[in-house]
Protein backbone atom coordinates (compact mmCIF):
# COMPACT_ATOMS: atom_id res chain seq x y z
CA UNK A 1 0.00 0.00 0.00
CA UNK A 2 1.36 3.37 -0.68
CA UNK A 3 -0.02 7.11 0.15
CA UNK A 4 -0.52 7.86 -3.50
CA UNK A 5 -3.23 5.15 -3.98
CA UNK A 6 -5.32 7.02 -1.37
CA UNK A 7 -4.77 10.51 -3.16
CA UNK A 8 -5.46 8.52 -6.53
CA UNK A 9 -9.37 6.99 -4.40
CA UNK A 10 -10.45 10.73 -2.86
CA UNK A 11 -9.22 12.51 -6.54
CA UNK A 12 -11.33 9.77 -8.40
CA UNK A 13 -13.80 10.73 -6.19
CA UNK A 14 -14.34 6.67 -5.55
CA UNK A 15 -16.19 7.66 -2.02
CA UNK A 16 -19.17 8.88 -3.58
CA UNK A 17 -22.42 7.24 -2.60
CA UNK A 18 -20.26 5.59 -0.34
CA UNK A 19 -21.90 5.59 3.63
CA UNK A 20 -18.79 7.08 5.05
CA UNK A 21 -18.71 7.71 8.83
CA UNK A 22 -15.54 9.06 11.06
CA UNK A 23 -14.29 6.81 13.98
CA UNK A 24 -16.36 8.14 16.19
CA UNK A 25 -19.61 7.17 14.67
CA UNK A 26 -20.27 10.62 13.13
CA UNK A 27 -21.86 10.63 9.39
CA UNK A 28 -19.58 12.29 6.64
CA UNK A 29 -20.80 14.09 3.35
CA UNK A 30 -18.06 15.28 0.72
CA UNK A 31 -19.29 18.58 -0.88
CA UNK A 32 -16.38 19.17 -2.40
CA UNK A 33 -12.92 17.03 -3.07
CA UNK A 34 -10.92 20.18 -2.91
CA UNK A 35 -7.68 20.73 -5.21
CA UNK A 36 -4.74 18.80 -5.21
CA UNK A 37 -1.70 19.93 -3.75
CA UNK A 38 1.93 18.87 -5.01
CA UNK A 39 3.65 21.29 -3.08
CA UNK A 40 4.35 21.43 0.84
CA UNK A 41 1.69 21.23 3.29
CA UNK A 42 -1.86 19.18 3.38
CA UNK A 43 -2.66 17.03 0.43
CA UNK A 44 -6.26 18.49 -0.44
CA UNK A 45 -6.82 21.75 -0.28
CA UNK A 46 -10.47 23.79 -0.23
CA UNK A 47 -12.40 20.57 1.01
CA UNK A 48 -15.56 21.09 2.11
CA UNK A 49 -17.31 18.53 4.51
CA UNK A 50 -20.89 18.24 6.67
CA UNK A 51 -20.13 15.81 9.50
CA UNK A 52 -23.30 15.54 11.48
CA UNK A 53 -24.92 18.34 11.34
CA UNK A 54 -22.22 21.09 10.72
CA UNK A 55 -20.40 22.10 7.22
CA UNK A 56 -16.62 22.62 7.48
CA UNK A 57 -14.28 24.25 5.13
CA UNK A 58 -10.50 23.65 4.80
CA UNK A 59 -8.02 21.11 4.19
CA UNK A 60 -7.51 17.26 4.06
CA UNK A 61 -4.15 15.28 5.12
CA UNK A 62 -3.87 11.72 3.90
CA UNK A 63 -1.61 8.49 5.63
CA UNK A 64 -1.85 4.85 5.18
CA UNK A 65 -1.54 4.54 9.48
CA UNK A 66 -3.02 7.97 11.63
CA UNK A 67 -0.02 7.60 13.69
CA UNK A 68 2.09 9.38 10.53
CA UNK A 69 0.79 12.55 11.69
CA UNK A 70 2.58 12.69 14.53
CA UNK A 71 5.83 11.19 12.56
CA UNK A 72 5.57 13.53 10.74
CA UNK A 73 5.19 16.56 12.88
CA UNK A 74 2.07 17.82 11.82
CA UNK A 75 0.75 18.67 15.14
CA UNK A 76 3.37 21.47 15.62
CA UNK A 77 2.70 22.45 12.00
CA UNK A 78 0.66 25.68 11.82
CA UNK A 79 0.64 24.86 8.46
CA UNK A 80 -2.08 21.79 9.01
CA UNK A 81 -3.70 23.92 11.88
CA UNK A 82 -6.74 23.89 9.20
CA UNK A 83 -7.19 20.33 8.49
CA UNK A 84 -10.71 19.37 8.77
CA UNK A 85 -10.56 15.90 7.94
CA UNK A 86 -8.15 12.83 8.29
CA UNK A 87 -8.26 10.48 5.96
CA UNK A 88 -6.51 7.39 5.92
CA UNK A 89 -6.12 3.53 5.42
CA UNK A 90 -5.76 2.45 9.06
CA UNK A 91 -7.12 3.98 11.80
CA UNK A 92 -4.77 3.17 15.06
CA UNK A 93 -4.22 6.55 17.07
CA UNK A 94 -6.82 9.92 17.46
CA UNK A 95 -4.98 13.22 15.99
CA UNK A 96 -4.65 16.32 17.40
CA UNK A 97 -4.08 19.99 15.45
CA UNK A 98 -1.46 23.02 16.42
CA UNK A 99 -4.20 23.67 18.64
CA UNK A 100 -4.71 20.61 20.62
CA UNK A 101 -8.43 19.90 18.86
CA UNK A 102 -9.08 16.43 17.69
CA UNK A 103 -9.03 15.83 13.96
CA UNK A 104 -12.27 13.89 12.76
CA UNK A 105 -10.82 10.88 11.01
CA UNK A 106 -12.29 8.40 7.91
CA UNK A 107 -10.90 5.04 7.85
CA UNK A 108 -10.64 3.36 4.29
CA UNK A 109 -9.98 -0.04 4.82
CA UNK A 110 -12.96 -1.80 4.71
CA UNK A 111 -14.72 0.72 2.36
CA UNK A 112 -12.15 -0.07 -0.59
CA UNK A 113 -13.21 -2.70 -3.68
CA UNK A 114 -10.89 -5.78 -3.19
CA UNK A 115 -10.22 -5.83 -6.62
CA UNK A 116 -8.96 -2.40 -6.95
CA UNK A 117 -6.27 -3.17 -4.05
CA UNK A 118 -5.60 -6.67 -5.31
CA UNK A 119 -4.41 -4.70 -8.71
CA UNK A 120 -2.55 -2.54 -7.59
CA UNK A 121 -0.77 -4.79 -5.20
CA UNK A 122 -0.13 -6.90 -8.47
CA UNK A 123 1.38 -3.69 -10.06
CA UNK A 124 3.77 -2.88 -7.72
CA UNK A 125 5.32 -6.22 -7.58
CA UNK A 126 5.30 -7.52 -10.90
CA UNK A 127 8.76 -7.51 -13.46
CA UNK A 128 7.02 -7.42 -17.07
CA UNK A 129 7.82 -4.71 -19.26
CA UNK A 130 5.33 -2.88 -18.10
CA UNK A 131 3.49 -3.13 -14.74
CA UNK A 132 -0.02 -3.32 -15.86
CA UNK A 133 1.37 -6.26 -19.10
CA UNK A 134 -0.60 -9.40 -17.95
CA UNK A 135 -4.12 -7.47 -16.71
CA UNK A 136 -3.83 -4.86 -19.51
CA UNK A 137 -7.10 -3.87 -20.70
CA UNK A 138 -8.67 -1.09 -23.56
CA UNK A 139 -11.48 1.30 -23.44
CA UNK A 140 -13.30 2.74 -26.14
CA UNK A 141 -10.86 3.35 -29.15
CA UNK A 142 -12.23 7.02 -29.06
CA UNK A 143 -10.74 7.14 -25.50
CA UNK A 144 -7.84 5.60 -26.47
CA UNK A 145 -7.60 8.55 -29.23
CA UNK A 146 -7.79 11.28 -26.80
CA UNK A 147 -5.56 9.75 -24.42
CA UNK A 148 -3.27 9.42 -27.02
CA UNK A 149 -3.29 13.11 -28.14
CA UNK A 150 -2.74 14.31 -24.59
CA UNK A 151 0.48 12.05 -24.42
CA UNK A 152 1.61 13.95 -27.85
CA UNK A 153 1.57 17.27 -26.70
CA UNK A 154 3.06 15.94 -23.13
CA UNK A 155 5.97 14.74 -25.73
CA UNK A 156 6.02 18.12 -27.83
CA UNK A 157 5.74 20.17 -24.42
CA UNK A 158 8.48 18.52 -23.47
CA UNK A 159 10.56 18.77 -26.01
CA UNK A 160 9.98 22.37 -26.09
CA UNK A 161 11.52 22.56 -23.00
CA UNK A 162 15.20 21.87 -24.26
CA UNK A 163 14.10 24.62 -27.16
CA UNK A 164 13.49 26.95 -24.25
CA UNK A 165 16.16 26.44 -22.71
CA UNK A 166 18.51 27.47 -25.96
CA UNK A 167 16.44 30.49 -26.29
CA UNK A 168 17.25 32.08 -22.58
CA UNK A 169 21.16 30.83 -23.60
CA UNK A 170 20.74 33.15 -26.79
CA UNK A 171 18.79 35.90 -25.98
CA UNK A 172 15.85 34.28 -27.74
CA UNK A 173 17.55 34.36 -30.39
CA UNK A 174 15.45 31.63 -32.99
CA UNK A 175 17.72 31.17 -35.61
CA UNK A 176 20.43 30.30 -33.41
CA UNK A 177 18.89 28.21 -31.32
CA UNK A 178 16.78 26.45 -34.17
CA UNK A 179 20.33 25.86 -35.23
CA UNK A 180 21.33 24.16 -31.93
CA UNK A 181 18.40 22.09 -31.88
CA UNK A 182 18.52 20.76 -34.93
CA UNK A 183 22.65 19.76 -34.33
CA UNK A 184 21.75 17.47 -31.65
CA UNK A 185 19.74 15.06 -33.55
CA UNK A 186 21.60 15.06 -36.55
CA UNK A 187 23.61 13.42 -33.83
CA UNK A 188 21.07 10.84 -33.46
CA UNK A 189 20.74 9.25 -30.08
CA UNK A 190 23.92 7.90 -29.83
CA UNK A 191 26.42 11.00 -30.73
CA UNK A 192 23.68 13.91 -29.98
CA UNK A 193 25.43 15.78 -26.81
CA UNK A 194 28.88 15.91 -29.05
CA UNK A 195 26.68 17.17 -32.16
CA UNK A 196 25.27 19.69 -29.23
CA UNK A 197 29.06 20.88 -28.62
CA UNK A 198 30.03 21.05 -31.90
CA UNK A 199 26.77 23.84 -32.65
CA UNK A 200 28.37 25.82 -29.54
CA UNK A 201 31.91 25.76 -30.83
CA UNK A 202 30.78 26.90 -33.73
CA UNK A 203 28.06 29.68 -33.58
CA UNK A 204 25.43 30.16 -37.10
CA UNK A 205 26.75 33.52 -37.58
CA UNK A 206 30.40 32.32 -38.19
CA UNK A 207 29.05 29.69 -40.52
CA UNK A 208 27.03 31.74 -42.28
CA UNK A 209 30.47 34.50 -43.52
CA UNK A 210 31.14 30.82 -45.44
CA UNK A 211 28.15 30.80 -47.13
CA UNK A 212 28.22 28.88 -50.69
CA UNK A 213 32.25 27.78 -49.72
CA UNK A 214 31.19 24.26 -48.56
CA UNK A 215 34.99 23.02 -48.76
CA UNK A 216 35.48 25.74 -45.35
CA UNK A 217 31.85 25.24 -43.44
CA UNK A 218 33.01 21.31 -43.69
CA UNK A 219 36.20 22.45 -42.48
CA UNK A 220 35.16 24.34 -39.59
CA UNK A 221 32.71 21.66 -38.68
CA UNK A 222 35.36 18.57 -38.91
CA UNK A 223 38.49 20.37 -37.41
CA UNK A 224 36.28 21.57 -34.78
CA UNK A 225 34.76 18.15 -33.98
CA UNK A 226 38.51 17.09 -33.90
CA UNK A 227 37.77 14.51 -36.65
CA UNK A 228 40.44 15.44 -39.09
CA UNK A 229 43.58 13.97 -40.14
CA UNK A 230 46.72 16.08 -41.67
CA UNK A 231 47.66 12.76 -43.86
CA UNK A 232 44.41 11.93 -45.02
CA UNK A 233 42.39 15.26 -45.34
CA UNK A 234 45.29 17.60 -46.37
CA UNK A 235 43.10 20.16 -48.02
CA UNK A 236 40.52 20.25 -45.10
CA UNK A 237 42.68 20.54 -42.23
CA UNK A 238 44.93 23.37 -43.70
CA UNK A 239 41.86 25.25 -44.48
CA UNK A 240 40.57 24.51 -40.65
CA UNK A 241 43.97 25.45 -39.13
CA UNK A 242 43.35 28.93 -40.89
CA UNK A 243 40.29 29.42 -40.10
CA UNK A 244 40.89 27.87 -36.53
CA UNK A 245 43.37 30.92 -35.87
CA UNK A 246 40.96 33.41 -37.09
CA UNK A 247 37.93 32.54 -35.09
CA UNK A 248 39.65 30.96 -31.99
CA UNK A 249 38.11 27.84 -31.84
CA UNK A 250 39.44 25.11 -29.33
CA UNK A 251 38.31 21.62 -31.21
CA UNK A 252 36.72 18.76 -29.23
CA UNK A 253 38.72 15.51 -28.08
CA UNK A 254 38.04 12.84 -31.00
CA UNK A 255 37.53 10.49 -28.42
CA UNK A 256 34.38 11.94 -27.35
CA UNK A 257 32.74 10.40 -30.47
CA UNK A 258 31.10 7.05 -30.38
CA UNK A 259 31.69 5.02 -33.70
CA UNK A 260 31.24 1.75 -32.51
CA UNK A 261 27.36 0.20 -32.37
CA UNK A 262 26.69 2.28 -34.93
CA UNK A 263 25.73 2.06 -38.55
CA UNK A 264 28.22 3.17 -41.29
CA UNK A 265 25.59 5.83 -42.68
CA UNK A 266 25.24 7.29 -38.91
CA UNK A 267 29.03 7.53 -38.92
CA UNK A 268 29.69 11.10 -37.01
CA UNK A 269 32.23 11.93 -39.91
CA UNK A 270 28.70 11.33 -42.30
CA UNK A 271 26.16 13.14 -40.28
CA UNK A 272 28.67 15.91 -40.09
CA UNK A 273 29.14 16.27 -44.06
CA UNK A 274 25.21 16.05 -43.89
CA UNK A 275 24.71 19.01 -41.51
CA UNK A 276 27.46 21.05 -43.42
CA UNK A 277 25.55 20.55 -46.84
CA UNK A 278 22.78 21.51 -45.04
CA UNK A 279 23.95 24.74 -43.47
CA UNK A 280 25.53 25.23 -46.77
CA UNK A 281 22.04 25.24 -49.01
CA UNK A 282 20.04 26.93 -46.07
CA UNK A 283 19.80 30.54 -44.87
CA UNK A 284 17.49 31.43 -42.13
CA UNK A 285 16.14 27.98 -41.73
CA UNK A 286 14.08 28.08 -38.90
CA UNK A 287 12.01 31.06 -41.27
CA UNK A 288 11.41 28.69 -43.95
CA UNK A 289 10.37 26.06 -41.52
CA UNK A 290 7.77 28.91 -40.29
CA UNK A 291 7.15 29.44 -43.68
CA UNK A 292 6.35 25.84 -44.77
CA UNK A 293 2.46 25.20 -45.67
CA UNK A 294 2.20 21.52 -46.05
CA UNK A 295 4.37 18.68 -45.00
CA UNK A 296 6.13 18.07 -48.30
CA UNK A 297 7.65 21.87 -47.80
CA UNK A 298 8.85 20.92 -44.67
CA UNK A 299 10.10 17.38 -45.83
CA UNK A 300 11.69 20.00 -48.48
CA UNK A 301 14.26 21.95 -46.79
CA UNK A 302 15.84 18.63 -45.19
CA UNK A 303 16.15 16.94 -49.15
CA UNK A 304 19.84 17.26 -49.97
CA UNK A 305 22.01 16.31 -52.90
CA UNK A 306 24.80 14.06 -53.63
CA UNK A 307 26.60 11.63 -51.60
CA UNK A 308 25.56 14.37 -48.76
CA UNK A 309 21.67 13.20 -48.90
CA UNK A 310 19.50 12.57 -46.01
CA UNK A 311 17.79 9.51 -45.83
CA UNK A 312 13.85 9.55 -45.12
CA UNK A 313 13.89 8.14 -42.15
CA UNK A 314 16.62 10.72 -41.01
CA UNK A 315 14.46 13.61 -42.22
CA UNK A 316 11.34 11.98 -40.44
CA UNK A 317 13.87 11.83 -36.77
CA UNK A 318 15.08 15.67 -37.57
CA UNK A 319 11.39 16.82 -38.75
CA UNK A 320 9.49 15.00 -35.04
CA UNK A 321 12.25 16.30 -32.63
CA UNK A 322 13.04 19.35 -33.99
CA UNK A 323 10.90 21.05 -36.26
CA UNK A 324 7.70 19.84 -35.49
CA UNK A 325 7.98 21.11 -31.55
CA UNK A 326 9.94 24.57 -32.68
CA UNK A 327 6.80 25.51 -34.98
CA UNK A 328 4.77 24.59 -32.01
CA UNK A 329 6.58 26.47 -29.17
CA UNK A 330 6.78 29.41 -31.08
CA UNK A 331 2.92 29.28 -31.97
CA UNK A 332 2.56 28.93 -28.32
CA UNK A 333 4.84 32.10 -27.62
CA UNK A 334 3.60 34.35 -30.55
CA UNK A 335 0.20 33.77 -29.50
CA UNK A 336 -0.29 32.44 -33.35
CA UNK A 337 -2.12 29.12 -32.79
CA UNK A 338 -2.46 28.38 -36.70
CA UNK A 339 1.56 27.29 -36.24
CA UNK A 340 0.46 24.95 -33.31
CA UNK A 341 -1.86 23.28 -35.65
CA UNK A 342 0.01 23.26 -38.60
CA UNK A 343 2.94 21.38 -36.00
CA UNK A 344 0.15 18.92 -34.88
CA UNK A 345 -0.91 18.48 -38.32
CA UNK A 346 2.54 17.73 -39.73
CA UNK A 347 3.17 15.38 -36.98
CA UNK A 348 0.16 13.85 -38.19
CA UNK A 349 1.09 13.30 -41.52
CA UNK A 350 4.42 12.02 -41.28
CA UNK A 351 4.70 7.67 -41.04
CA UNK A 352 4.77 5.84 -37.69
CA UNK A 353 8.61 5.06 -36.35
CA UNK A 354 8.72 0.99 -36.84
CA UNK A 355 10.65 0.18 -33.45
CA UNK A 356 10.47 -2.22 -30.42
CA UNK A 357 7.94 0.28 -28.89
CA UNK A 358 5.22 0.88 -31.62
CA UNK A 359 5.43 -3.18 -31.92
CA UNK A 360 5.08 -3.81 -28.34
CA UNK A 361 1.74 -1.78 -28.62
CA UNK A 362 0.34 -2.65 -31.46
CA UNK A 363 0.46 -6.31 -29.94
CA UNK A 364 -1.65 -4.83 -26.79
CA UNK A 365 -4.40 -3.46 -29.36
CA UNK A 366 -2.52 -0.38 -29.55
CA UNK A 367 -1.45 0.01 -33.56
CA UNK A 368 0.34 3.83 -34.44
CA UNK A 369 -1.36 4.65 -37.56
CA UNK A 370 1.27 7.98 -37.40
CA UNK A 371 4.33 9.29 -35.73
CA UNK A 372 2.20 11.45 -34.00
CA UNK A 373 0.86 7.95 -32.23
CA UNK A 374 3.98 6.40 -32.19
CA UNK A 375 5.35 9.08 -29.94
CA UNK A 376 2.38 9.52 -27.65
CA UNK A 377 3.05 6.04 -27.18
CA UNK A 378 6.75 6.61 -26.71
CA UNK A 379 6.01 9.05 -24.24
CA UNK A 380 3.42 6.95 -22.18
CA UNK A 381 6.50 4.32 -22.32
CA UNK A 382 9.26 6.81 -21.02
CA UNK A 383 7.29 8.66 -18.53
CA UNK A 384 4.56 6.34 -16.98
CA UNK A 385 5.43 3.09 -17.45
CA UNK A 386 9.06 2.69 -17.14
CA UNK A 387 8.62 5.22 -13.89
CA UNK A 388 5.32 3.06 -12.74
CA UNK A 389 3.36 5.88 -12.78
CA UNK A 390 0.31 3.78 -13.83
CA UNK A 391 -1.76 6.39 -11.29
CA UNK A 392 -1.22 9.22 -12.91
CA UNK A 393 -1.73 6.75 -16.26
CA UNK A 394 -5.06 7.36 -18.16
CA UNK A 395 -4.79 3.41 -19.09
CA UNK A 396 -3.64 2.43 -15.22
CA UNK A 397 -6.42 4.48 -14.30
CA UNK A 398 -8.47 2.39 -16.39
CA UNK A 399 -7.14 -1.06 -15.63
CA UNK A 400 -7.63 0.13 -11.96
CA UNK A 401 -11.01 1.43 -11.98
CA UNK A 402 -13.26 -1.63 -14.71
CA UNK A 403 -13.45 -5.24 -13.76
Amino acid sequence: MKEELLHFIWQSKLLTGSKLYTTDGEPIHIIKYGLYNKDAGPDFMNVRIKIGKTEWAGNMEMHINSSEWMQHRHQLDRAYGNVILHVVYHHDKPVANIHGQEIPTLELKNLLPPSLLIKYAYILRNKHTIACEPIFKLPEQDKVHLWLERLLIERLERKCNNLNDLLIRTNHNWEHSFYLFTARYFGMKTNAQPFEWLAERIPLITLAKHKNNTTQILALLMGTAGLLNAKEQPELYNEFLFLQKKYAIEALPKHIWKFSQTRPSNFPTVRIKQFAALINQSSHLFSKVLQAKSITELQALYALTGEAMLSNQAIQLILINASVPALFLYGKKMNQPELGERALLFIEQLKAEPNSNTKFWALKGIKAQNAAQSQALLQLKQYYCDELACLRCNFGQYILLHE
